[in-house]
């Protein structure tokens, strides 16, 4: 926040506005000496908020003060900050993957987010939409945390490659909210291409026969 005036302004204020429309000053130039720094008529101010969390999301308010001939002005300007909870999602073979004819696959999708993920999907070619929400008892699809780190899951199906069902496109997406109203939910996918393949493989035997001339073989 800068603050500009004919002569410098006397006080900045950082102030955080809630939801309710309650306001509280987090720091001002008078209470903290290394809030502000002075530059002929002017005052550059900064503020670091260390691992932001949700509870920093909202609107914040720099204000300056200045006296001209014994009277205060004021101004305000307003910042808006949203918090976002980022959420990645990744299977563990990346591409496409070849898989033999008649056996078991398991689909592995790993899902990480800044706060524990809330919903995973994954779209298959035989099943449809498979999904896991962490407020559904009864989900199609099954994930397990990761070392009992709530904001790290595992998601695994398995898939018979039997009469080659299971090949096809899989995706797999991430799902993350965030609990203020009118915040866009965050999500991330990935792709993987099952590709079912059956060995063939010719046997010749004898190696070696010696026919005599005229025979039928």
């Amino acid at each position: 926040c800068t603050a500009t005036g004919s002569d410098t302004p006397s006080s900045v204020t950082l102030s955080k506005v809630r939801a309710d429309g309650s306001v509280t000053t987090l720091t001002s130039s008078g209470s903290d000496n290394s809030f502000c720094t002075k530059s002929d008529y002017k005052l550059d101010c900064s503020y670091t908020i260390s691992s932001i969390g949700y509870v920093d999301d909202g609107s914040y308010e720099c204000s300056a003060k200045n006296s001209v001939y014994g009277t205060e002005k004021v101004d305000k300007k307003s910042q808006v900050v949203k918090v976002s909870s980022p959420v990645s999602a990744s299977f563990a073979d990346l591409g496409e993957k070849e898989v033999s004819y008649g056996s078991i696959y398991q689909i592995t999708c790993r899902v990480e987010g800044a706060e524990a993920p809330h919903k995973v999907t994954l779209v298959t070619p035989t099943s449809g939409t498979l999904t896991w929400q962490s407020a559904s008892s009864s989900n199609s699809l099954q994930c397990n945390t990761v070392d009992n780190v709530e904001n790290k899951l595992n998601c695994l199906r398995s898939i018979n490659t039997n009469q080659y069902q299971g090949e096809g496109k899989y995706t797999c997406t991430g799902h993350n909210y965030l609990p203020n109203p009118g915040t866009p939910e965050k999500s991330s996918s990935s792709n993987l291409t099952l590709v079912i393949t059956k060995d063939v493989m010719v046997d010749l035997t004898p190696s070696s026969r010696e026919i005599e001339y005229g025979q039928s073989v």
